[in-house]
């Protein structure tokens, strides 16, 4: 059994107990939850893969560059 098929299950848990309160308060079915928490999972693996397929491009930007563009963008907001 893959990494990821073992750790899914324990997360999904975890969201379902972390969050049985706030449900319940809100009078939220878990069974409405669990999909949209799965879609979003999705979501953002499809976002990494993109990012992957850029870095094997060449296209990718490291640590470094990442924070001096932003450090460029803060510098231009406090002078706006």
């Amino acid at each position: 059994m893959s990494k990821q098929a073992v750790f899914t299950p324990k997360r999904d848990l975890e969201f379902r107990e972390e969050n049985m309160v706030e449900l319940n308060a809100a009078d939220w079915p878990v069974s409405l939850i669990m999909p949209a928490a799965h879609e979003y999972e999705a979501f953002l693996q499809r976002k990494v893969e993109i990012a992957r397929e850029f870095v094997r491009a060449g296209d990718g930007l490291t640590s470094d560059g990442v924070e001096s563009a932003f450090a460029a963008k803060r510098r231009l907001a406090k002078t706006a």
